[in-house]
């Protein structure tokens, strides 16, 4: 019976390394599952940040070709004045160039702001995507920590376990011993008795 407390003692620190070893694969996949989603929300947020510098570079073009066709079209408009033999500084023709470069200051301002607009939410979109990646890290990490004290407390309850069923077992065999070594005694003192 002592070989079997040593083996209920071995049993119960192989089912608390077992149990460990699980608890700590556990916590690895969920730490890389974590780093996982955040890599992808970093190259989402890469996308977006691609995206913004993209519509920067738009609304730059936009803005130089629409300057030049304004150029242009003032050109033709003094050119058409000319021929008209009007005077292309007469308070009338003015009039009507304001008019024009207040349009076309208008048309400018609306699309710029709209290449802005579209920039900031592709930049909130991004930082969006970088808060879920860090989002998701963080709450892999806290996963695999209480799966990891979970992983302690189990194994050391295996353990503990263990422990305590080969005490069971040792006092099992003592008690029997003594159950025993009473039961000689017992039947001793009977032979004796019988022979005084």
């Amino acid at each position: 019976m002592g070989d079997g407390a040593s083996m209920q003692e071995m049993a119960g620190g192989l089912s608390a390394m077992g149990i460990w070893d699980q608890s700590y694969t556990q916590a690895q996949n969920l730490m890389q599952q974590g780093q996982d989603a955040l890599f992808q929300n970093e190259y989402q947020a890469g996308q977006y940040q691609i995206a913004a510098q993209v519509a920067d570079i738009q609304a730059a073009q936009t803005n130089f070709s629409m300057r030049q066709r304004w150029d242009s079209q003032m050109a033709n408009v003094n050119a058409v004045m000319a021929m008209d033999g009007s005077d292309p500084n007469s308070p009338s023709n003015w009039a009507v160039k304001n008019a024009a470069q207040g349009k076309q200051d208008n048309t400018l301002e609306n699309t710029s702001a709209n290449f802005y607009n579209d920039k900031m939410a592709k930049m909130s979109a991004r930082k969006l995507y970088m808060l879920q990646g860090y989002k998701a890290q963080y709450m892999a990490n806290q996963n695999a920590t209480a799966t990891l004290a979970s992983g302690h407390m189990a194994s050391m309850g295996a353990m503990l376990s263990g422990l305590a069923a080969a005490q069971n077992s040792r006092t099992q065999v003592r008690q029997a011993r003594f159950g025993a070594m009473t039961s000689i005694a017992g039947s001793a003192l009977g032979l004796l008795g019988g022979l005084l």
